[in-house]
């Protein structure tokens, strides 16, 4: 009881220290301390909030002044958020986003609101879904910028950070402090080559074992009732590769398998998608948000705009099982 009591204080000390030092801070910086933050660097801070790189350094300056805490420091070659900036983060986030959302909500238009998002998206979203969305968004919310990329292994940490704004594409429940919408679920198949023995007959789930196994990691792989399936199976993946083009590339020349979500013209012609023979898991597909952003109306406009888009891309597509938008609208904007 003693330790746990002691954790409890120090936790609760911790929370104080942090809430000191952002009381100090004058709250004219925050939009500055929020893009060193995301950033890491002075340039790209400047460049983010459409100041000059003098004036946010001077901005930095006063940051370390109120805050008694160097924010950014180098490591090598490389600069890197302090240990109290690293613990402030999620909360300088929260407290932006929240004060933005007050007045931008009130005065939301598409075609005026000036908003930068970070959107991290699964191989199919990023080749399949992004191209089109993102040039009808360039229409329709034309102060709205983007920066685009893969999901990878650490995208729950960045969501947290305040790094990424939207991940689409997301397999599995997130943590507490995230929002997240259904989009799709898939039928687990595996993906291998035309000339693969396995291609053009039936099989035993055994024989799975009898090949190596390719991870490919912005996909599906990651999730964990997928880990968990490899591990039932007894299955170590000798290789894993973030790009969907390597992986389909070893698969076409190979006898490697690869478990997938595998949609009809998603995939290499010289591939061909198995149904495993087996009780395999499904798949889910997630936007996923910070919760912070979950009353925001540029947010919220956003996420229906992808929504609909992966919808739209579906209509066409087999194996999968689309959500209702119907759910989508009652759910998140009239609870």
């Amino acid at each position: 009881m003693k330790i746990a009591n002691r954790d409890s204080n120090a936790a609760r000390l911790q929370a104080s220290d942090d809430s000191v030092s952002l009381n100090r801070l004058n709250l004219n910086l925050l939009p500055s301390l929020k893009a060193l933050l995301d950033t890491r660097n002075v340039s790209e801070a400047a460049k983010l909030l459409c100041v000059t790189q003098p004036t946010m350094s001077r901005n930095l300056a006063q940051l370390r002044e109120n805050l008694c805490d160097p924010i950014l420091v180098r490591r090598g070659n490389h600069t890197q958020l302090s240990e109290m900036a690293r613990t402030i983060h999620p909360q300088v986030n929260r407290l932006v986003v929240e004060a933005s959302t007050i007045f931008e909500n009130a005065n939301f238009d598409p075609q005026t609101t000036s908003r930068h998002f970070c959107i991290a998206g699964n191989y199919s979203a990023v080749e399949q879904v992004f191209p089109k969305l993102l040039c009808d968004l360039h229409k329709e919310v034309p102060n709205f910028t983007f920066e685009v990329e893969l999901l990878c292994e650490s995208a729950i940490e960045r969501l947290h950070g305040g790094e990424i704004d939207l991940a689409v594409g997301y397999s599995g429940m997130p943590p507490a402090g995230l929002r997240s919408h259904e989009v799709l679920h898939y039928h687990l198949s595996c993906l291998m080559s035309r000339e693969h023995p396995l291609a053009n007959r039936s099989f035993m789930v055994e024989e799975l074992t009898e090949y190596p196994h390719l991870i490919h990691t912005s996909g599906c792989s990651l999730a964990p009732n997928i880990q968990a399936y490899y591990r039932r199976l007894g299955i170590k993946p000798a290789l894993s590769s973030p790009s969907f083009s390597a992986a389909q590339e070893i698969l076409a020349n190979s006898d490697f398998l690869c478990f997938h979500t595998c949609v009809r013209g998603g995939y290499d012609h010289r591939l061909v998608a198995r149904q495993v023979p087996d009780v395999a898991p499904e798949v889910d597909c997630r936007l996923v948000w910070p919760e912070y952003w979950n009353a925001n109306r540029s947010h919220r406009w956003l996420r229906d705009r992808v929504f609909r888009e992966i919808n739209q891309l579906l209509a066409a597509m087999d194996n999968v099982v689309p959500a209702s938008a119907n759910s989508w609208v009652a759910q998140e904007f009239y609870d």
